[in-house]
């Protein structure tokens, strides 16, 4: 990976604010995007700065697992007996010497130096300057995959090191997918996702035409684009007036596939989240929409969104997936998007792979479960269930659609599935598959 230019005067707030981000993420298993957004507001930085902190930060955590076995192969006793705290400022200071550009090795060094003997103690300051002088100087040899295979460790395990995930996904995926597709996809959850944009069918059609020959636009759909870096520095402005939305192509491009906008209405999706896939379908010709979720702050985002693309008297309310709805007239389509492992989604919320242990899956899917069982008492007649994941473990995916036709034979009929496909341009793997009620 080339190394990315940033100027070094702007390096010193950008790396405290990335140092308490990071380490929030990972000691308090914080989610990374809404811890950076309340550091980002807390440290009222420059746009640039704020750039390159969610620069450092995310990158950081992409690249975790390929530091921490070169900090820890320098180290005299490893990394395992300092604290954790040291840990990431090691980090934070490897991926600035490995991967980012125009920022001065020794001011690199110094910064961490310093604030490890402030944190910390002068015998690990030194440790720290050590170890990271040896970086520096060993930067092209280190950062190779040869030098992930150096002590020729099982296949597994140098993939793990190289693409920085842990070795238990990584098995996942290549029992899933083999070794090919595996390493492509996982190649790409060291990249910065694409960012994706909607487009209102209304007001944003002529910045659709204006953007398509941007030099980032990498693929559309019927509903948006998807482009490599943002294609315009007025999106924001665009966004606010409602023109445009913010939404990865590849869930746009999903709830296509499974045959939105034809669903019967009206529609609950009862895992909203913050409202995308609901604005999605207003904006789309699907005549009423009902949206819930557990969180009340996300049902309040929810409404701000739809306020914001000028959608009249939405139904929202706080509601739990694996009850009932509360309805005297069933809906004629439940979207279920439900909680899982994230596995398809690593370059977009590389957190996830640091927090996730085996047992979460199996969690996650009593979740499903419950939610699934919930929808069979919940549905009409000729009514669809839609069921999303953005993972990629079977447990998750087509286990469940197969166990839930296995045990209600006689109660619904699959009419499509879409199965997560890792060598996608646009770099995340989701699943969905559309059932009918008989």
């Amino acid at each position: 990976m080339a190394r990315q230019r940033h100027p070094s005067n702007r390096t010193p707030s950008a790396r405290a604010c990335a140092l308490s981000t990071v380490s929030q993420v990972l000691l308090q298993h914080k989610d990374i995007q809404a811890c950076l957004n309340q550091e980002l507001s807390t440290w009222e930085l420059s746009p640039e700065d704020a750039h390159l902190t969610t620069k450092i930060s995310y990158g950081y955590l992409r690249y975790k697992g390929r530091l921490d076995f070169i900090l820890n192969s320098l180290c005299p006793r490893g990394l395992g007996k300092l604290p954790p705290k040291l840990v990431i400022c090691l980090g934070l200071g490897g991926y600035e010497l490995l991967f980012l550009d125009r920022v001065p090795a020794y001011a690199t060094v110094n910064w961490v130096v310093n604030r490890v003997k402030k944190a910390f103690t002068p015998k690990l300051a030194g440790l720290a300057n050590g170890v990271l002088r040896n970086v520096a100087r060993e930067a092209d040899s280190l950062n190779t995959f040869a030098y992930m295979a150096k002590d020729r460790p099982e296949p597994e395990i140098a993939l793990s090191r190289w693409y920085s995930c842990p070795v238990w996904i990584v098995e996942l995926l290549l029992e899933s997918f083999g070794q090919s597709a595996s390493s492509h996809f996982l190649q790409k959850t060291l990249e910065s996702p694409p960012v994706g944009l909607r487009f209102h069918p209304d007001y944003g059609q002529e910045l659709r035409a204006q953007l398509r020959t941007n030099p980032f636009f990498i693929q559309e759909s019927s509903t948006g684009m998807a482009f490599s870096k943002t294609p315009d520095p007025n999106i924001v402005a665009w966004e606010r007036q409602g023109r445009l939305s913010r939404q990865s192509l590849a869930v746009q491009n999903i709830l296509g596939e499974l045959g939105l906008p034809g669903w019967p209405g009206p529609v609950w999706d009862a895992c909203a989240g913050n409202g995308g896939k609901s604005c999605l379908m207003w904006e789309y010709g699907t005549a009423q929409v009902w949206s819930s979720d557990r969180a009340a702050m996300k049902m309040t985002q929810c409404r701000n969104d739809m306020q914001r693309l000028h959608v009249s008297e939405p139904l929202l309310f706080v509601a739990d997936a694996t009850q009932p709805g509360p309805f005297s007239h069933p809906p004629g389509t439940l979207l279920l998007d439900v909680p899982c492992s994230g596995f398809g989604v690593l370059s977009r919320r590389p957190d996830i792979k640091w927090k996730r242990k085996p047992k979460d899956v199996s969690a996650m899917v009593d979740i499903q479960k419950r939610m699934l069982l919930s929808a069979c008492e919940t549905l009409k007649t000729g009514g669809r269930l839609v069921y999303v994941t953005c993972t990629v473990t079977r447990e998750e995916n087509e286990n469940r659609i197969e166990d839930l036709l296995a045990e209600r034979p006689h109660q619904f009929k699959l009419k499509r599935m879409i199965h997560p496909d890792p060598t996608s341009a646009l770099g995340e793997s989701l699943f969905g598959a559309e059932l009918e009620r008989l």
